[in-house]
């Protein structure tokens, strides 16, 4: 009789109800990971339905196995037990710590060792039997107790093969299940150690090992750093063998560390293989030879054969004549030949890293929450560069420390590693210097000088600033640095997109060679030669970032960020002029691509910095700064800059200063246009266009007449405006700058929408180009243009999808103000939707981070949004306290238009409380505040707001003569201004509530 699910009733641990199973991942943590056979049976449904009841998570599935995690380990051995009544399944089980990750196809995989033991188990197991670790054991045994009767076998204390750790196996099974004789294979021709601590990740090169060795190949090298995990990966690799070897020759370990010569090497071979040694020398090499032949197939590994080098391999050849069956797996820190039967090892993948931290740092606290610390985990893991042995040092610290307090100390200095607790001696100092003393003379002094790059460094980098005139060999750079790549000292990074082939240094590594550098006195000048290098470099890529070649220059940029940086560290503690000028190359990918914090602290180290070098580098560095100042809507910084600026160049009379001025010029035009003082402001940008224009400087003049065209657009001259835009593009035409013409198409696009014409071209045509350039704030502006397009529309959902993913974009640069205005803009979008609730908060959130960067400018215009948002909700009092908050705030920027807009609201609102008289007063002001700017819209909008005063005062009661009204005051004016719909609103509900 065959019995169905239902009929076992189940007390799982009670926990929130599941309305089926979950499709995504447990967070990462201590997990119990179940393992089931499933050979040709398939799960029922009414299983998968229980597993969701029993908190279990499916992990993967593929054609005959299952893989599930249980938060609970009693609720995931309770459901295993009820899986075996119904179906004659074999099912393992193991806890620790797992970290999962996509895995190729469907579903996870868990990284580390904690489901190959479930599942490995779960192979070996008899059918309707469930084998548990006693880490499951201890964790499920009481409960389990209280809830089922069950028999339980011990098998004893067990190891798979491969796999870490030596763990007490139990077999399960309900108390009515029949008894099997079961026991774990066992082999006792092998001389490896017990377990492989700390083994994670390392797929990739596992797969290569063993795809070498099935091609038939009997010598296979790893090849890596010290502390990348050679000897783990290789004892990994045997480990796995044991069970094919153990009725043949078997596996074996030796340890090459203090083998120095042949006879050496010889000697340790023959003790690894406990094989009687009569004689040395060559016949000592014959007899091994001999010997193994003698023992039948069998792996041996190889460990530390750096020291032996050449010599020891053309023993190994030797012993591969005598022995073809056996198989030599060798690692090494130094390349060996072939180099076809060689895996290289370098970093953990980042989830490898973290794991392998998490696993060392529940054998110090074993109760450790992984993702309690994940963050700080993290970046330590990334500051050691995925190196194993690095970050189990950096682990062995929490027994005195928080792995926060942790990630302090090495952000201070990587040199913490060497006094790490508990390291049985072990340094990456030690390790390091271990390969130093294999190199000679002139790759030491090599070595040395490359430890004042930054971020790695190309061939002709290296010929400008390592000097070899010390060195006697005769060998040229490349010769040297793929020399200290041959000993795992430097390894070759992507090429550049020149094909030129890039190398880098471990961090670990690169501060050990500067400890040499200085020491042998080669630092300074190796520094020197550097910061003078990347300064003729970037010199170069800057006078290229405008043009064709911009977008090449600006990769380059990016590529050589760190060590412009590093030059930039260097020059300022010995050369002002070379320190400023790195600062001002730099500074066009900081504005395309961020970080927008680290560029404004750059920028006033070199303004402080400053004060020593040439005045022409002084007028430059303010004008930089308040480029990024007018950017983050800090004005009155900015002010103080360019006054500054100004002073400087009024001490230059006998110098040409024309280009300084233009620069000068119209960054005074820009300021004063945010302020709203627009004839000053139209006076600079005409200056500076004559300026430019006099010193030949075509991209200057593009950029001063984009800027007088956003002028001419914000006080209403449209002609005008469009005119001089078409001038501006027309003189960036055939000059292949793409990014500047995005610029200015985009501020092209807004004219073309504010006069009721599509500008979805102009958008895409500049978005486009902030695109090819990897602009990211160039995008979220556009991206923001088009967000306000599609309010226009009436598209909401459209405009939430730009304006988020410009909120993302300004985030992921550090743009605070960007985002500010996104976040503000998300809030108009609700406010137009009638989520009022959500405008407010939206807003308020734009307001914070505003007022923090103390732009006034659209701190008061988002504040009197949030003020039209109380006018709606009836909160007139709060309204009008809000907008007299703005207002105050406005007036003393002195912007005549947003004063005659907010002016317009106030009114409406005064009126609303019934002071009519009041209420007339303060919209003339806001009429004449507008007749100074000439805005067509603006005095649109005033027109409609005096509508609603007359609804108010009841002059108005028919509907028809309001729409009249409207019609007469929008009759120029498409109804798709932001400003226009507050106004309509708020004439609608004053129209309702008469």
């Amino acid at each position: 009789m065959v019995r169905t699910f239902d009929e076992f009733p189940i007390d799982y641990p009670k926990g929130e109800e599941a309305a089926g199973p979950a499709v995504a991942p447990p967070p990462s943590g201590r997990m119990m990971i179940l393992g089931v056979a499933l050979g040709r049976q398939e799960l029922p449904r009414s299983l998968r339905q229980e597993l969701a009841l029993a908190h279990g998570f499916v992990i993967r599935e593929e054609a005959r196995s299952l893989l599930v995690a249980f938060e609970n380990p009693t609720a995931g051995v309770l459901w295993a037990l009820d899986l075996l009544e119904l179906l004659p399944l074999a099912v393992g089980a193991h806890l620790g710590l797992c970290l999962f990750a996509e895995h190729e196809g469907a579903g996870h995989r868990c990284v580390g060792d904690t489901g190959e033991w479930a599942m490995g188990l779960a192979f070996l197991a008899p059918k309707g039997r469930l084998l548990v670790t006693s880490a499951v054991w201890g964790a499920v045994k009481d409960g389990l107790r209280r809830q089922r009767r069950i028999g339980m076998v011990s098998l004893g204390e067990q190891r798979l093969p491969g796999l870490e750790g030596r763990y007490r196996v139990l077999s399960l099974a309900g108390e009515d299940a029949p008894e099997a004789e079961f026991s774990l294979p066992t082999c006792g021709r092998t001389n490896l150690p017990e377990s492989v601590a700390g083994f994670v990740g390392r797929e990739g090169p596992m797969s290569a090992l063993a795809s070498l060795f099935e091609q038939g190949r009997s010598f296979v090298s790893i090849f890596g750093p010290g502390g990348a995990g050679k000897s783990r990966l290789a004892l990994r690799y045997a480990a796995m063998q044991v069970e094919d070897f153990c009725h043949a020759g078997g596996v074996w370990v030796c340890d090459l560390s203090e083998a120095r010569s042949i006879d050496a090497l010889v000697s340790a071979v023959a003790r690894a293989l406990r094989i009687p040694l009569s004689s040395g020398g060559l016949k000592g090499l014959n007899q091994v030879g001999h010997a193994m032949s003698s023992l039948g197939e069998l792996l041996l590994v190889l460990d530390g054969f750096e020291l032996v080098g050449d010599k020891g391999l053309l023993a190994l050849d030797q012993w591969q004549r005598h022995a073809p069956n056996v198989r030599f797996l060798v690692t090494s820190r130094v390349r060996l030949q072939p180099p076809g039967q060689c895996v290289e090892l370098g970093s953990l993948e980042e989830e490898g890293a973290v794991l392998l931290f998490g696993l060392r740092a529940s054998e110090v606290h074993a109760r450790f929450d992984l993702m309690a610390h994940r963050d700080a985990i993290q970046r330590i893991v990334q500051l050691l560069e995925g190196l194993p042995m690095a970050i189990e040092l950096a682990a062995s610290w929490l027994s005195l420390m928080s792995p926060e307090s942790i990630l302090v100390r090495l952000s201070e200095s990587l040199r913490f590693l060497s006094g790490a607790p508990n390291s049985g001696g072990r340094t990456m100092g030690r390790v390091i210097s271990w390969s130093w003393d294999l190199l000679e003379h002139g790759e030491r002094s090599a070595m040395a000088q490359c430890s004042v790059f930054r971020g790695g460094f190309s061939l002709d980098a290296a010929q400008g600033v390592i000097d070899l005139s010390s060195q006697s060999s005769g060998l040229s750079h490349l010769d040297l640095l793929m020399s200290l790549r041959d000993k795992s000292l430097i390894h070759p990074a992507i090429t550049d997109s020149t094909g030129s082939l890039r190398f880098q240094m471990y961090e670990l590594v690169r501060d050990f060679s500067e400890q040499k550098a200085v020491s042998f006195g080669l630092y300074r000048l190796a520094a020197h030669r550097h910061a003078t290098w990347f300064l003729q470099q970037g010199r170069r890529w800057r006078d290229q970032i405008r043009g064709s070649t911009g977008l090449a220059a600006l990769g380059n940029l990016a590529r050589e960020r760190e060590n412009l940086l590093a030059a930039f560290r260097y020059a300022s503690r010995f050369d002002a002029n070379t320190a400023v000028e790195i600062i001002l190359i730099v500074q066009p990918l900081y504005e395309a691509r961020g970080p927008f914090e680290q560029s404004m602290t750059l920028l006033d180290e070199a303004v402080e910095i400053s004060n020593g070098s040439a005045r022409e580098l002084r007028v430059r560095i303010r004008c930089a700064r308040a480029d990024a100042l007018l950017t983050r809507g800090a004005y009155e910084r900015a002010r103080a800059d360019l006054e500054l600026a100004q002073e400087e160049l009024l001490e230059m009379e006998r110098q040409d200063t024309t280009l300084l001025h233009a620069m000068l010029h119209l960054r005074l035009g820009m300021l004063e246009t945010r302020v709203a003082d627009y004839e000053v402001a139209e006076s600079y940008f005409s200056e500076a266009i004559r300026q430019f224009q006099e010193s030949g400087d075509t991209f200057g003049v593009s950029d001063a007449l984009g800027e007088l065209a956003r002028l001419q657009f914000q006080v209403g001259r449209w002609e005008e405006s469009a005119t001089t835009f078409r001038e501006a593009l027309l003189q960036l035409r055939g000059l292949g700058d793409q990014r500047g013409e995005g610029v200015l198409a985009a501020a092209f696009g807004n004219l073309h929408r504010a006069r009721g014409e599509d500008a979805s071209s102009l958008y895409a045509r500049a978005l486009a180009a902030h695109e090819e350039a990897e602009d990211l704030p160039g995008q979220a502006r556009v991206l923001g243009f088009l967000g306000g397009m599609a309010i226009d529309n009436g598209e909401a959902d459209e405009a939430v999808g730009y304006y988020q993913r410009a909120l993302t974009l300004c985030r992921r640069v550090g743009d605070v103000h960007g985002a500010a205005l996104s976040q503000g803009n998300l809030g108009r979008v609700h406010h137009q939707e009638g989520r009022l609730s959500q405008a407010q908060s939206a807003y308020q959130e734009a307001l914070l981070a505003l007022d923090g960067l103390n732009d006034r400018r659209f701190a008061s215009i988002f504040r009197s949004n949030v003020g039209a948002v109380h006018h709606e909700l009836g909160q007139l009092e709060e309204a009008r306290r809000v907008y007299e908050e703005a207002l105050t705030a406005i007036q003393a920027l002195g912007d005549p238009r947003f004063e005659g807009l907010i002016l317009g609201r106030l009114a409406v609102a005064m009126a609303d409380l019934g002071f009519a008289p009041l209420a007339r007063e303060t919209l003339v002001q806001g009429g004449d505040r507008m007749s100074f700017v000439g805005d067509p819209g603006g005095k649109a909008v005033l027109r409609i707001h005096l509508a609603h005063l007359e609804v108010a005062e009841g002059r108005h009661r028919s509907s028809e003569a309001v729409r009249k009204m409207v019609r007469q005051a929008t009759m120029t004016r498409k109804l798709s201004s932001w400003d226009l719909r507050i106004a309509l609103r708020l004439l609608r509900q004053a129209l309702r509530r008469g």
